[in-house]
């Protein structure tokens, strides 16, 4: 049965919470992300994060297109400055070393940097902004809530 009303909002200074969201809402998410932004994305298996990473990587490069997710081959690169990692098959920080990714989040400024289940990473390496997606009342609605943290805020 499809939501009749839409996402309701609820917000503080370091959070945003958009509650009771359908996949058709991901599209009008204002969530403001500068570049040099470096973007954790949280969520189990089937959480429409996939569905998340490409709204926002079409908003970074202005294009509709579709663009793939990165599960088997880790990373994608678009232009040269935005960057979409998928961590699932990964299966320890060392790991993650020999791939030689860290430079990347590490030595970003203008780039935008995408990150789907960072869990691996994010005690090495800490988030600008930080996405987390729950199941809202039924297996068809989502909660997302927008953290950002206190260097991004200053």
């Amino acid at each position: 049965m499809k939501n009749t009303g839409s996402a309701n909002i609820s917000s503080s200074k370091t959070q945003k919470i958009f509650h009771n969201m359908w996949v058709e809402d991901y599209r009008n998410i204002n969530i403001e992300i500068p570049a040099g932004s470096l973007i954790y994305l949280y969520g189990s298996v089937g959480m429409w994060k996939t569905t998340l990473s490409q709204i926002l990587l079409g908003r970074f490069t202005w294009k509709q297109w579709v663009f793939t997710s990165p599960t088997y081959t880790y990373y994608n690169s678009y232009w040269d400055n935005i960057y979409h990692f998928d961590l699932y098959r990964l299966q320890n920080y060392e790991e993650f070393l020999m791939i030689g990714w860290e430079d990347i989040l590490l030595n970003r400024s203008t780039w935008y940097i995408l990150v789907e289940w960072p869990e691996l990473i994010e005690k090495y390496i800490s988030a600008d902004i930080s996405l987390y997606i729950e199941v809202w009342d039924s297996h068809d609605t989502r909660n997302l809530r927008v953290e950002f943290t206190p260097q991004y805020l200053s």
